[in-house]
């Protein structure tokens, strides 16, 4: 999916004429822009609206100025703003196109915004690149000979450092990463030159110093390597000029015109991604590792190497376990196990041919041998090791070295002497010595290495600040972030180093950060004759001359009117439909345009039109459902016949079958292209409805504030239920498109017949038809899919048919948690479990009971999960991962570069091993001839075709799995109804898809999962974390576990079946099942009163009568008399 994100910068001094301006230049210009020959009842021309867009701003500050000039009751000051402000927004590249585009049109442009992508994501890993050049150039003292051309420092001398002075020779463990490398010790008068950088406020080389890396650094960065030469300016940054000199040729490809004029969004991430790490624990943490490991090196060797010895034993173990044939045996036992679950499952649903077949399996299973190892013979057993023997020799070897805790205490007088600004000479081991706290616990020698490796490291690390702050300039921190990078590379602590220069992934695509007149560029750069636009004389419209804007422009208007100013170019030439543009006038509140520049006659003609085209199209949809319905039916029995004819009479039967089966499948094609043509249809008639609402700009001049309306629109009786008019004060939401095809009206029409649920209870039917003014079809939002609502809202459910299905068999109501692990946790019940439950809630929380009633006992209700386990294994998710790894193997046996790409080659592609502009070069080659090998790989007809498989695979798997969730209703909680974590390597799932599946067939609705993981759902008390006793270390211990709980309520339910622990997901189903149940019941269409979220005191007071009130169950008397419940009253 492409990704576009617009975005435009904001300032306060601009306004909405100077961009209208911008766009037509000028007033010669704005008199060439006439209407479009041909072009219909689209638009007149871009200038008018530009006009609206005037206007709104002109009645935003009407309005913010009525705002400002209330007096408020508590005013409080609010922080400063920015002086710049970049706002964004994400679009699909499908939202923006019209979807009347033909197939060939689409694919140029889409092709056009996938190789900009490309070469955008190529740009900002050069331009990475140039930023590490830049950095260890820094670092060996290029900056301070640039200052020191200007006087203003004194040079340091270029040395060669050399690893194994400050670690001892047995330490290296990498010695490509021990090679001497450039370092310059730090300037004295350095840190005191950016000090005074920071307060200087005009150009040169202190402005050029304090703003090292920022956007304006790169962005000139960009322009100096790769932009046209003649374009490079020298004078107002002279600092830049020649550290961008003294980079030399880096022989970097030159980027195309149109990505680099969107150069500044690029730039502004760089910027923020190395501000993020320098803000960040980057100098700190490489300055804590630094001393850590060159001490320990030095003052206990023979420790550091056994503890790194253990931790490759456990790593080649661990590799050991993974490759050997323990996977396979569990692969073996898994199957075994899920063979004899399925089989347990035919056996409880009573169906015999599922049984016969399941039990052949898992008796095949358990006759064959477990898969045999590749190794023949046995392994010889090693020869047993003596732990205390072991423990004791690690002893020894600690006892004769200096313990980890003078390592600690010894690091912190290293770094306060290499940080202290007082300290301008060599220090010897007295010295140390007196700066510790407890000389006597050390020994001479400790002292002496410890200041050998001050002297050493002293040179390279800034110092701290009188107030104790760390430095945050580049500048300063680069030989010491170099230097302990080198060093933690070179004893193999490679998990310890950390990023100083962002690393850009050229396999990956980036979004296009783009502002609209850029796109414009962009098409009209790649397509000259196609995406051109031409004035009423046939002149050309030259985007670059008439339609640029600078990039240092800045516009005031917010993310959606630079939208709207784009979507409206797009429009005029064609390639947005109506209805995007309709939706991006409601988000800028230019729902008072006047429809278009149509007249009302017009569109109240379109409208007419439209309508009357609806009508008669549905018409023909009931008959054609009727044709279909008849067609099925005769289908159904033709299916009957054949199965009871007998063996001489089948063939006929058979024809006859076919015959009809044909029929069919062909009036169904023809029934759902009526249904498609009926929903564009309606959509626009319903586009049309609004657009007929609209008011024109002159009837909206009285003066009346947005707030005033709006709370008149409210207070009104009739606001909840008409549709509010898209005007500037309530614009009108545009329908959504829907991301799954719309169910059909045979559908609708055929659940409406056989569902067991009622719409509506007679009576509030009535009541609702008579407060509801009527409504014309074409002006109901289209139903549609979203996150939080899945159908209409449900009324009112008669409880006499969910008794009756209850009574039956059926499950009347279940709920749904969602949850990590556990995919999704569903409790199910009958209506009278669930009136049990709201019956105990009633009696527990009455505290005025005379009788001291007891609610009748009830049975804790089954969970049912569905663990992430079984749908990665149903949608061929394992089987699609291990074919990848079998065909990579090949992959790589066939070619030794796709080893590369693939393999751990850490030394050969990693930047951060690069000391050199040389090493950075022939790593960056590599590196790309890497990608390539990845992406053919990736993008491979086999890798294609697994991810479609996959992907049609989880659907089917999703829509048999809820199937067999199917109920009357389902309540889902809404909490997780998005992504849920990857916790042990299991996929993304949301719950969304889930309850998608479930509204095809009942009814789904969503319910607030308050407290429904803290309360009980039999006794209605809180619940704890479970507890368990678990050995930690040589203690037994009372632990809490996090996926349980229970409950310590001696009355409840689960207490008294000996099911106090109980998982926590399935303790939420519980109560979300209760809590929607409450809901559906309650004429408030509230929850029970334990999960609502205002309840500062519920239990201390009696409820009304008209607080907690519920229909009774005709099957429950009432309560039986017993103790009373403790648990609520606390």
């Amino acid at each position: 999916m492409n990704i576009l994100r617009l975005e435009h910068s904001i300032d306060d001094n601009t306004t909405l004429a100077d961009l209208s301006s911008d766009i037509l230049g000028g007033t010669d210009q704005r008199k060439k822009m006439q209407r479009r020959p041909g072009a219909g009842p689209k638009l007149r021309n871009i200038e008018y609206f530009l006009d609206e867009l005037v206007h709104f701003e002109k009645r935003w500050e009407a309005l913010l100025s009525e705002t400002t000039s209330r007096p408020s009751a508590a005013p409080q000051e609010k922080p400063k703003a920015k002086k710049e402000d970049i706002r964004t927004v994400a679009l699909p590249l499908h939202q923006i196109l019209q979807p009347s585009l033909t197939s060939d049109h689409y694919d140029t442009i889409k092709n056009i915004f996938d190789e900009t992508q490309s070469q955008m994501t190529e740009l900002k890993t050069n331009v990475a690149l140039v930023i590490r050049v830049l950095f260890l150039k820094l670092a060996d003292g290029s900056l301070t000979r640039i200052l020191k051309a200007e006087e203003q420092v004194e040079e340091t001398p270029l040395l060669l450092f050399d690893i194994k002075n400050i670690v001892p020779e047995a330490a290296i463990k990498d010695e490509d990463a021990a090679r001497p490398f450039p370092l310059a010790p730090l300037d004295p008068g350095l840190q005191a030159l950016l000090d005074k950088a920071e307060d200087s406020a005009s150009d040169g080389p202190l402005r050029d110093l304090d703003q090292l890396f920022s956007q304006g650094h790169i962005q000139f960065l960009q322009s100096w390597f790769f932009g046209n030469t003649q374009e490079r300016t020298t004078s107002k940054h002279p600092l830049w000029t020649e550290l961008a000199n003294s980079l030399g040729a880096l022989d970097l490809p030159m980027a195309p015109k149109n990505t680099l004029s969107m150069s500044s969004a690029a730039a502004r991430q760089m910027s923020t991604a190395m501000t993020n790490l320098w803000d960040g624990p980057v100098y700190k943490k490489l300055l804590d590792q630094l001393g850590t490991t060159i001490l320990t090196w030095n003052l206990r060797p023979r420790a550091e190497n056994l503890r790194l010895e253990r931790s490759l034993e456990r790593e080649a173990k661990k590799q050991a376990r993974e490759t050997s044939d323990m996977a396979k045996r569990k692969r073996f036992k898994d199957h075994g196990q899920s063979l004899f679950d399925e089989l347990a499952a035919a056996l409880r649903t009573g169906d015999n041919d599922k049984v016969q077949v399941k039990f052949a399996l898992l008796r095949r299973k358990m006759l064959s041998p477990p898969p045999a190892g590749e190794q023949t013979h046995r392994q010889p057993l090693p020869l047993p090791v003596d732990a205390d023997e072991e423990k004791a020799v690690g002893n020894q070897i600690r006892s004769q070295e200096t313990p980890a805790s003078s390592i600690r205490a010894l690091k912190a007088v290293w770094k306060m002497l290499v940080e202290s600004p007082a300290i301008k000479h060599d220090v010897d081991g007295e010295y140390v010595r007196g700066c510790l706290d407890k000389p006597e616990d050390f020994a001479l020698h400790e002292c002496h290495v410890v200041a050998r490796l001050v002297n050493a490291v002293r040179p390279f690390v800034p110092k701290r600040a009188p107030n104790g702050q760390y430095p945050h300039s580049p500048a300063l921190c680069a030989p010491l972030v170099l230097l302990a990078d080198s060093v933690l590379r070179a004893t193999g602590n490679h998990a310890k180093t950390r990023e100083w220069v962002p690393d850009v992934k050229g396999s990956s695509l980036h979004s296009l950060h783009v502002t609209p007149t850029i796109m414009f560029q962009l098409l009209c750069s790649f397509q000259a004759n196609r995406f051109d636009v031409h004035d009423s004389t046939g002149r050309l419209m030259d985007s670059h001359t008439n339609l640029a804007l600078e990039d240092n422009k800045k516009s005031s208007s917010i993310t959606a009117t630079s939208l709207f100013i784009w979507k409206v170019m797009f429009y005029y030439m064609g390639l947005v439909d109506k209805e995007s543009l309709r939706e991006i006038m409601f988000l800028t509140g230019s729902g008072e345009l006047e429809t278009l520049g149509m007249t009302k006659a017009e569109v109240s003609r379109e409208f007419k039109n439209y309508k009357e085209a609806l009508t008669t199209l549905e018409s023909e949809i009931k008959k054609a459902t009727e044709t279909l319905n008849s067609l099925e039916l005769t289908r159904t029995m033709c299916r009957l016949a054949h199965k009871n004819a007998e063996k001489a009479a089948r063939p006929e039967a058979y024809a006859t079958l076919k015959g009809a089966r044909v029929a069919v499948a062909s009036y169904r094609k023809e029934h759902a292209e009526m249904e498609r043509r009926y929903h564009d249809l309606k959509e626009q008639v319903w586009i049309w409805s609004q657009l007929k609402r609209a008011k024109p700009p002159a009837d909206d001049l009285d003066g009346e504030s947005t707030a005033s309306r709006k709370r008149t629109a409210n207070n009104s009786p009739s606001s909840s239920h008409t549709e509010p008019s898209p005007s500037l004060s309530t614009p009108a939401e545009p329908p959504h498109r829907p991301v799954k095809r719309r169910k059909s009206v045979r559908q609708q029409e055929v659940r409406s017949e056989q569902s067991p649920v009622t719409a509506v209870q007679g009576s509030q039917k009535a009541c609702a038809k008579d407060a509801a003014p009527a409504q014309e079809p074409s002006s109901i939002r289209p139903a549609t899919w979203n996150h939080h609502n899945f159908v209409e809202d449900a009324a009112h459910v008669e409880i006499e048919s969910l008794l009756q299905d209850s009574q039956r068999g059926f499950v009347a109501f279940g709920g749904t948690d969602n949850g990590i692990v556990t995919t999704t946790a569903t409790s199910r019940a009958t209506v009278e479990t669930l009136m049990l439950h709201l019956n105990h809630a009633y009696v527990v929380s009455n505290d005025a009971r005379g009788d001291k009633s007891m609610p009748a006992p009830m049975e804790v209700s089954p969970v049912f999960s569905m663990r992430a386990g079984r749908l990665n294994k149903s949608s061929r998710m394992i089987y699609n991962q291990q074919r990848r790894k079998r065909r990579l193997a090949r992959a790589k046996d066939l070619d030794p570069e796709m080893a590369a790409a693939y393999g751990k080659h850490e030394k050969e592609e990693s930047m951060s091993r690069c000391r050199t502009k040389e090493q950075i070069i022939e790593a960056r080659i590599r590196r790309a001839s890497y990608q390539a090998k990845v992406q053919e790989f990736e993008h491979s007809r086999q890798s294609l075709h697994d991810a479609r498989t996959a992907k049609l695979f989880d659907k089917r798997t999703l829509a048999k799995l809820c199937a067999e969730e199917q109920r009357f209703v389902c309540g889902a909680g809404h909490a997780g109804l998005g992504i849920n974590s990857p916790i042990r390597g299991h996929c993304r799932r949301g719950g969304y898809r889930f309850r998608q599946q479930h509204a095809r067939s009942t009814l789904a609705i969503i319910v607030n999962e308050n407290k429904t993981t803290k309360i009980c759902g039999h006794c209605f008390d809180r619940v704890r974390l479970a507890r368990a006793r678990k050995r930690v270390g040589q203690k037994i211990k009372v632990v809490t576990t996090n996926g349980s709980v229970e409950c310590t309520n001696k009355d409840c339910p689960t207490r008294l079946s000996h099911r106090t622990i109980r998982n926590r997901d399935g303790n939420a189903s519980t109560s979300i099942n209760v809590s929607g149940f409450s809901a559906l019941l309650a004429p408030d269409r509230k929850p029970l009163h334990v999960y609502r979220q205002q309840r500062p005191r519920i239990f201390a007071k009696k409820p009304s009568a008209e607080g907690v009130h519920f229909l009774p169950a005709p099957s429950i008397s009432g309560s039986v008399a017993g103790p009373p419940a403790k648990g609520l009253n606390r």
